[in-house]
């Protein structure tokens, strides 16, 4: 592009003596921590559900092990689906051929190291790159619509993604862009002349980003399988901003239907089911930075807080406390929070919950659902319907905590802490709130959140701090400033520690 440095320039090669990469685990050293494994099975948690989830089952090559703590995650290295690839290498400008060899050199360093950008100095082709190592669904940007202008044939085209990049052009780039969430790949389909050459493609493509998914069981010592749980990411076929027109411009979805990770590997099971193929997998195990373990006394209280697959790293904090409450005789209350849609399909991991209600290391499980109201199904068992608060109204996880009902003054509280009942029929989300209060401000409990940032856990927080500023903060003269406050000091204490994904 005219005016600006790219990253990269590549070399071509002499294709008859050279042989190119073939895949990522070619250019990662297993001496950082990747390993080989076989997708052992894949089973559907939620048969009939709206949107399904699956527990994968993997297995290490012989001979190796690893050692993980409840709450630790994998990597998982999948790849862009073969359609989309194509369709890329289809729209691509440039004398390139698809799998012709060229060498990636870097036009000047990289300002630090990292791990995992396009492999340099090696023999690679165009589709291997794409493939593996761009993320191509990436959310188009400012910077992208700067690179791609220059790369319409069309010039009514070029002129439009021109004017997007400069002033003249941010109400149209808010409005084709970003209100859309629009994709490096929407941004072709809507600019059908746009043909954006390799280097291009290496410059507005970030690197491809192994994906991250939290371990099911704890590991006792070390472990050859491992397991983990996911819901599929699924596209409408019809997307409702699809062909709408802003300014003249006519904006296209491009059409996928699975997320990358999770249609991997739904394409590596059917591939074993119908060609008898061994699903191999590279993954790399991971302790959790922000210490998202369960805490290191039992007698403190635990809170976890989840929705969907979010439950996963916490029945590896079951399993774990069912460990320890054989050695220790003083074990904190612990409180489940679970939010899915519907509970004849949805509620995951169900067995596994009523065995740790059964022993009572899971002391309250309070659930809500977003598709559903009325009785608990009868699949259930039989303790999870007996013991399970559902409170009234609430859809999401942060509904039962936050305390917005209460009409309790100041000189209630007190009073309230100290009468607070568990009887679930009559069980009231200001009667939640003021115990989750008093299990972290007085008896030293731990919260645990995991979902994604955007939906259930800044609700979750603002819940907290609303919980906060009435039970506790009530007669300050700024209570919601002095929960704000005791909220991040319970963040700097590790008592309050989330795990999100975006």
């Amino acid at each position: 592009m005219v005016g600006c440095v790219s990253k990269y320039r590549l070399e071509v090669c002499d294709q008859d003596s050279i042989v190119p990469v073939v895949g990522p685990h070619d250019v990662i050293s297993t001496s950082n921590g990747i390993f080989e494994c076989v997708l052992n099975a894949l089973r559907c948690m939620n048969e009939g559900g709206s949107k399904l989830t699956y527990r994968a089952f993997l297995k290490l090559k012989e001979g190796e092990n690893i050692s993980y703590q409840p709450g630790d995650t994998i990597s998982i290295y999948a790849h862009n689906d073969e359609s989309d690839v194509f369709w890329v290498l289809q729209r691509m400008g440039g004398d390139l051929q698809p799998d012709q060899v060229v060498i990636l050199k870097q036009n000047s360093p990289l300002r630090r190291a990292t791990t995992n950008g396009p492999p340099v100095d090696k023999p690679v082709t165009p589709r291997l790159l794409i493939r593996h190592f761009l993320e191509i669904h990436t959310p188009a940007s400012r910077k992208t619509v700067k690179y791609f202008a220059p790369c319409c044939t069309k010039n009514e085209e070029r002129q439009i993604l021109l004017k997007m990049s400069g002033r003249d052009g941010i109400k149209l780039y808010e409005e084709l862009i970003r209100n859309t969430s629009a994709t490096v790949m929407d941004l072709l389909a809507t600019f059908e002349s746009c043909r954006p050459d390799l280097t291009t493609l290496l410059e507005v493509c970030p690197p491809f980003a192994a994906r991250q998914y939290s371990l099911v069981d704890e590991c006792k010592e070390t472990s050859q399988e491992l397991n983990f749980a996911f819901s599929t990411v699924d596209f409408p076929v019809d997307s409702p901003k699809h062909n709408m027109v802003i300014e003249g411009v006519t904006f296209k979805r491009y059409t996928r239907k699975k997320g990358v990770t999770t249609g991997y590997i739904h394409k590596l099971w059917e591939d074993k089911l119908t060609a008898g193929l061994l699903p191999r997998i590279y993954i790399s195990p991971h302790t959790n930075l922000n210490n998202f373990a369960h805490p290191e006394s039992i007698s403190d209280p635990l809170v976890m807080i989840s929705a969907g697959t979010g439950i996963a790293p916490f029945i590896g904090f079951l399993q774990q406390r069912r460990r320890l409450k054989q050695r220790f005789s003083q074990v904190g209350e612990s409180w489940l929070f679970f939010g899915c849609r519907d509970p004849n399909y949805d509620l995951l991991f169900a067995e596994e919950l009523a065995g740790f209600l059964e022993d009572s290391t899971l002391t309250h499980i309070c659930l809500c659902f977003s598709r559903h109201s009325g009785d608990l199904p009868s699949k259930l068992p039989e303790i999870i319907r007996s013991k399970a608060i559902v409170p009234a109204d609430c859809k999401y996880v942060q509904d039962c905590i936050i305390s917005c009902e209460s009409k309790n003054s100041a000189v209630d509280i007190a009073d309230k802490l100290a009468n607070i009942h568990l009887d679930k029929s009559s069980l009231s989300v200001a009667d939640i709130s003021a115990k989750m209060v008093q299990l972290v401000s007085e008896s030293g409990g731990h919260v645990r959140i995991c979902g994604d940032i955007q939906g259930m856990v800044r609700g979750v927080a603002e819940a907290w701090r609303d919980a906060f500023a009435r039970f506790k903060f009530a007669n300050e003269e700024d209570p919601k400033k002095a929960a704000e406050s005791y909220l991040m000091q319970l963040r700097k204490d590790k008592r309050y520690i989330e795990d999100v994904w975006l």
